[in-house]
């Protein structure tokens, strides 16, 4: 099984973020039996990571498992940031205040993978968010979450599904960005092609709500 990671710049505390298409250009093979026992692991929440510093992640996680790492987003731009078990089912990219010296996170990301054999994309679930989002909340979940319809971007361009309101809701201040799509991209309905580009999108739109998409990138920030 070979899998491919995302990168995101996240859109919540900087000025761009991924496509949902864009595939990380390090990317390399995912071991299987490593993503097997990566996957057996239970849940754990994002937000917990938010106010350890990097001797923390290490002390925690082991030095090995800490990598610093070039981070993509759309457009061309990037930062410097570190990833957290890398290229496995749990990564997560983090993003310092102070980039040198690696003190105070900013945001903690998940992204999907891409698995090049059969086309379709990978959610892992490992991460969540407290908000109740992880990688494959659906819009009809999320507006259920955020207590009213929000705002996102059309799907299929650099910033494609990114929800860039949630329209005063529950959600508003509670950190928590993610980035809208679907699995399969050779699956495409009619009602798809309606809702792509760079234009901005209601939750209740008619045909936001057949394609129903999933959350493809979670990102939460760090509001202290």
């Amino acid at each position: 099984m070979k899998i491919i990671y995302f990168c995101i710049l996240t859109s919540l505390l900087f000025a761009c973020q991924t496509n949902q298409n864009e595939i990380s250009d390090n990317a390399d093979s995912l071991d299987t039996k490593t993503s097997d026992t990566l996957l057996k692991s239970e849940t754990v929440y994002l937000e917990d990571l938010l106010n350890i510093e990097e001797d923390e992640l290490i002390k925690r996680y082991g030095k090995e498992n800490i990598t610093l790492d070039t981070i993509w987003g759309a457009e061309g731009m990037f930062y410097m940031g570190t990833k957290l078990f890398a290229k496995t089912p749990k990564e997560v990219i983090i993003s310092w205040s102070d980039t040198l010296y690696h003190s105070k996170i900013v945001t903690l990301t998940v992204n999907s993978g891409y698995n090049i054999e059969t086309g379709e994309l990978e959610l892992y679930n490992y991460w969540k968010s407290k908000t109740g989002i992880s990688l494959g909340t659906n819009l009809k979940e999320l507006v259920k979450l955020n207590g009213r319809d929000f705002k996102f971007y059309g799907l299929g361009w650099d910033y494609g599904g990114e929800v860039n309101s949630w329209n005063e809701g529950k959600l508003d201040k509670a950190g928590v960005a993610v980035t809208l799509g679907t699995v399969n991209f050779d699956n495409q309905t009619a009602a798809y092609n309606k809702i792509v580009g760079d234009q901005e999108f209601s939750s209740s739109n008619t045909n936001a709500v057949k394609v129903n998409p999933i959350v493809l990138v979670l990102t939460v920030a760090n509001l202290k």
